[in-house]
C-alpha cells in the first residue's frame, strides 16, 4: 500500500483512490510509513524544507522530482542518501502553468 501527503491538505483527496493508498497526515507520517520515498515539488529548496520540518531521518531508499537545477541537490544528506539510504534525484521536464 501506498501512503500520500500533500502540503495543501484540500488537495489531497485525489491521491487516494480505492484502498491502493492512504493518505497520512503529516510529512513525517509519509516518510515514516514506508521504504520508498518519493517527492514531486517545484524546486529542491521545498525538499529540504520538508526535510527540515521531518523529525524522522529520510534513511529509506528516496527520489525527487522538480524542475530546480541539479548543483543544490549536491551533498545534501538529510533527504535520503545519508545513515544508510539511497538518493535519485530526476526532473520534471515541463510544469503546468495556471490559468
Amino acid at each position: 500500500m501506498a501512503t500520500a501527503w500533500n502540503r495543501t491538505a484540500a488537495k489531497a483527496g485525489h491521491l487516494v483512490v480505492g484502498d491502493r493508498a492512504e493518505l497520512a497526515d503529516s510529512v513525517e507520517d509519509a516518510v515514516a510509513a514506508g521504504s520508498l520515498v518519493v517527492v514531486c515539488v517545484t524546486d529542491y529548496e521545498a525538499v529540504r524544507t520538508f526535510a527540515d520540518r521531518s523529525a524522522t531521518t529520510w534513511t529509506a531508499r528516496s527520489g525527487e522530482l522538480d524542475h530546480g537545477h541539479v548543483a543544490g541537490r549536491a551533498g545534501d544528506r538529510r533527504v535520503g542518501g545519508g545513515a544508510g539510504g539511497a538518493y535519485l534525484a530526476g526532473a520534471i521536464m515541463a510544469i503546468p502553468h495556471p490559468a
